[in-house]
């Protein structure tokens, strides 16, 4: 369920549009999860809460904020301004305010430096990671372990 409504949101073309890192978008899902964990979501706010799950990855993990005006405007105001500065609030609290995340991407860098992998197994991997983002049940084994089964699939992918 996660997945469908993850992946039938804007985000994507909203992460896309304002070419933020990678990390933004794996922080996005990974809040959106963990604040679904905890709390019912209904279909009509599924989008204001990935909207301000996108708003808090994006003040973490990049310089550039875009405003909540711009993105009530890319969700074509499926919400207020008022509403996603709420919904923000209601994350942050839900959270405590955690929002130090390790993600699949922290582990692949390092795995990257520490192997001296070339660029097309690496490009690969990332590759890999998204896809495994499609699946719910990924959600269950830690970013290293998937950053980890990434490599080595990504590894015997390029070398045979």
């Amino acid at each position: 369920m996660r997945t469908d409504l993850t992946y039938s949101s804007s985000n994507p073309q909203v992460h896309e549009y304002y070419n933020f890192p990678q990390d933004c978008l794996y922080l996005t899902i990974s809040l959106v999860d963990r604040y679904m964990s905890c709390h019912v979501v209904y279909i009509t706010q599924f989008q204001v809460v990935a909207m301000a799950c996108l708003l808090v990855a994006c003040k973490y993990e990049d310089r550039f904020i875009p405003t909540r005006r711009e993105l009530a405007a890319m969700a074509d105001h499926a919400f207020s301004e008022l509403e996603l500065d709420q919904m923000e609030r209601q994350l942050l609290e839900a959270l405590d305010f955690d929002l130090s995340q390790p993600l699949p991407t922290y582990f692949l860098r390092r795995i990257a430096r520490a192997v001296r992998i070339d660029l097309e197994t690496y490009v690969v991997s990332k590759f890999l990671m998204e896809a495994a983002m499609l699946d719910s049940v990924m959600v269950t084994f830690k970013p290293s372990l998937v950053a980890t089964t990434c490599f080595s699939l990504a590894s015997g992918f390029v070398n045979s």
